[in-house]
């Protein structure tokens, strides 16, 4: 799994725990695949502390191929398949939790976690609409619309939750960073690539919301938020 980010400081030692999936059904194609997750304890110098705990319980994630998001607090962990479909598991009881995706089910994709570990950010690809959604057990809030397949295509949300930035394909090959608040206002572009077929990705925050971080098209750059 990745570290959840942003670090408010650089980890001293290597003491955490490690939380990764284990195949437990399924032929080697894939086909009725499930997945087990579990978490290993490990001390500063990174060796396990005890035995293997399976967060999972008796539920398994009904996925094929597939990746898994920790929350910034540890408590979820957000699943993505290889279709975009996302599904969160309480890493606290083992359960898993229903994720309101109506209008933007399908394929689509996981772009990563507010800061409050209950929402996440998902990107809807489908034909009649697809844009930018705030997506929690609850509701579901669009923060972007564009009748543009696929035109969203990296995200993250500010440190204070209060802010997004996106990476946008309007056409003809060039690609904009753009910035909107969480309730969907002041829409702006903060860069637009100078080269033709450019793409934006690899979007991130520097912890005290101050910097953007993001791949454009002279490299890995950063700049004023």
């Amino acid at each position: 799994t990745e570290t959840p980010l942003p670090l408010l400081q650089p980890a001293q030692d290597a003491a955490g725990s490690i939380i990764y999936v284990l195949s437990t059904s399924g032929n080697l194609s894939g086909e009725g695949k499930t997945l087990a997750v579990s978490s290993l304890s490990v001390n500063g110098a990174g060796l396990p502390e005890n035995a293997p705990i399976r967060l999972t319980g008796e539920a398994e994630l009904d996925v094929q191929w597939g990746e898994i998001y920790p929350s910034p607090d540890g408590s979820r962990l957000a699943s993505e398949d290889n279709w975009g479909i996302v599904t969160i598991l309480n890493l606290e009881t083992g359960q898993l939790e229903p994720l309101a995706t109506t209008g933007a089910g399908g394929a689509g994709g996981f772009l990563g976690w507010h800061p409050d570990s209950r929402r996440i950010l998902y990107r809807q690809d489908t034909d009649w609409d697809a844009g930018l959604v705030l997506v929690d057990t609850q509701l579901l809030t669009g923060l972007v619309r564009e009748h543009t397949t696929a035109a969203i295509r990296d995200a993250a949300v500010s440190p204070d939750g209060q802010k997004v930035i996106y990476s946008f394909w309007r056409g003809g090959g060039y690609a904009e960073l753009r910035m909107i608040n969480l309730d969907g206002s002041n829409p702006h572009v903060l860069y637009t690539s100078e080269s033709d077929g450019a793409d934006i990705s690899l979007i991130s925050w520097s912890p005290d919301g101050s910097k953007i971080a993001f791949m454009g098209d002279k490299g890995y750059m950063v700049m004023n938020a």
